[in-house]
């Protein structure tokens, strides 16, 4: 009954109820529902509503557990050679893969607690058994790509968290040993839900994490946005509009009216909400393979939207705590990312403290300071790069810090002189036109973001891979949030060549490539 399980807006369906229906079709891709009949006889030492089974006698059993168990399986009379491949109803995704021979009381425990799916089948591996009838939507796209096939584009989960590759640092490493390339679409509203609406509409990110499948990616940015606004008129957009953005990082409660005309923030108080949704995030493209960067800070909007530092937390209107932003009375209050206020540095790694509370468990992590924040952010930022690696320290585990273009008029020299262990340059020295090869002195992540804003070319990827750095695409996606115009058609060549290369990369010793 996946329609009580609706998103907060009473629109659509929740994250659960897609991944229950996803779930429910993969199962259809290996035997279809029509085909099997209620078999629960087949069940033995089952708790009561611990697990329900149905079947295709002799070829097919698909057995539900409700929130993880074992019980033990009479598969007396099917063949001796079975395959059980395990779906988890929670993510929608594919579990563990595993061969069973027949007998009166086979074992059979779930992965993990949780709701799972198991389907036992004759004759076949799992994993051929996906291969030929998976339905995921990149079965659809085989035939009109250009030279990435299907089996390329297999999950290849994290082994470790990523750290600088020892032999080639251009690139980074996990507890394989290989070296690793990255790639991705990245997309304003993948964390931060934006739209002309107020709440603005749920961003379906399995939907995004399935496109980012489609095409071979393997990595994102996954974007903060601070404002409680977006005026794209800020951005030269001929159809400017002015967006909503929730959730953020602190508790609206009052007392006292904010000017959006909703409670002040609390900056003493975290919203749950912001943070549970970053962890489920980080957690789900765990599962497929993907590394996250978070953005931790968004410095481009205080500066370039209009009426920015009004609809800020930091503004005094906004906020129970006292807290000005705007120190010199500018009305621009990009103070707010520099060393000049104790107090508000102190609620900024509050923050950061708790964002890395929050997801430092997972191995797919990265971490990014800003997105294109002004020059004289720079101490600031390299403060928050070492404050990071220092409490990271105390944690079990220390994931790669970036530091990205700053915005107008800053410098890449300023960025290869940080602390931060990857970097995303601005055009100057070539990297949009004519890339320079990559020293090894940082990892580069190439990022059409800081090059063009919105754009970029297939060539332009190949020759980013070719000369040692990691191409990511600032993609607008469906083009609801900001686009070059309303044809989209030019963004499948530079989709499609990130997933080439980095097949590419996996073909080769990337390691020894110089």
């Amino acid at each position: 009954a996946v329609r009580f399980h609706r998103p907060e807006s009473g629109l659509g369906l929740s994250d659960k109820a897609k991944a229950s229906i996803q779930a429910a079709r993969k199962v259809e891709s290996l035997i279809p529902w029509w085909e099997l009949q209620p078999a629960m006889e087949l069940l033995n030492e089952r708790e009561p509503n611990e697990a329900y089974a149905t079947a295709k006698a002799g070829q097919a059993c698909v057995i539900f557990f409700t929130n993880g168990g074992e019980v033990t399986v009479n598969l007396s009379r099917w063949p001796k050679e079975l395959s059980v491949c395990w779906i988890n109803v929670s993510t929608g995704q594919w579990g563990p893969e595993a061969n069973l021979k027949a007998g009166e009381r086979v074992p059979l425990k779930a992965p993990e607690v949780g709701p799972w799916v198991a389907v036992i089948l004759q004759n076949r591996t799992a994993s051929s058994a996906q291969k030929s009838n998976a339905f995921d939507s990149v079965r659809h796209v085989s035939a009109t790509l250009t030279s990435w096939t299907e089996s390329a584009r297999q999950k290849q989960p994290a082994r470790g968290v990523l750290r600088v590759h020892p032999n080639n640092p251009r690139y980074f490493t996990d507890d394989s040993g290989k070296a690793i390339l990255m790639v991705g679409s990245h997309t304003w509203n993948n964390l931060v839900d934006m739209g002309p609406g107020d709440p603005p509409p749920p961003f379906d990110f399995l939907a995004y994490l399935d496109f980012l499948e489609k095409y071979n990616h393997n990595f994102v940015r996954m974007w903060t946005w601070e404002l409680l606004t977006w005026d794209t008129a800020g951005n030269r957009d001929p159809n400017a509009q002015v967006h909503h953005a929730f959730p953020h990082p602190w508790k609206r409660t009052g007392p006292g009216t904010a000017r959006d005309g909703k409670p002040k923030f609390d900056l003493t108080q975290f919203d749950d909400t912001y943070f549970s949704r970053l962890k489920e995030r980080v957690k789900l493209a765990q599962e497929r393979g993907i590394y996250v960067s978070i953005m931790l800070f968004e410095g481009w909007g205080l500066q370039f939207s209009p009426n920015a530092y009004e609809f800020h937390p930091f503004h005094p209107d906004n906020n129970v705590n006292g807290i000005k932003g705007d120190l010199d009375g500018d009305g621009k209050a990009v103070e707010i990312h520099e060393l000049k206020e104790p107090r508000i540095l102190e609620i900024q790694k509050a923050y950061v403290r708790r964002v890395i509370d929050t997801v430092n468990e997972f191995d797919n992590v990265l971490y990014e300071i800003s997105n294109e924040n002004h020059p004289p952010s720079t101490d600031w930022q390299y403060e928050m790069i070492r404050f990071i690696k220092a409490y990271e320290k105390e944690k079990g585990r220390q994931h790669p810090v970036g530091m990205t273009f700053q915005y107008r008029g800053g410098s890449n020299r300023t960025l290869f002189d940080s602390p931060a262990d990857w970097i995303s340059p601005n055009p100057e020295g070539g990297y949009r036109d004519d890339p320079p090869a990559a020293d090894g002195s940082k990892v580069i992540i190439n990022d059409t973001d800081h090059l063009w804003g919105i754009g970029g070319s297939r060539t332009w990827v190949w020759k980013s891979f070719l000369r040692g750095m990691n191409p990511i695409f600032m993609d607008p996606y469906d083009g609801k949030i900001l686009s070059r115009g309303p044809n989209l058609n030019w963004t499948e060549d530079i989709r499609k060549a990130m997933g080439d290369v980095r097949t590419w990369s996996q073909r080769v010793d990337l390691a020894s490539m110089t």
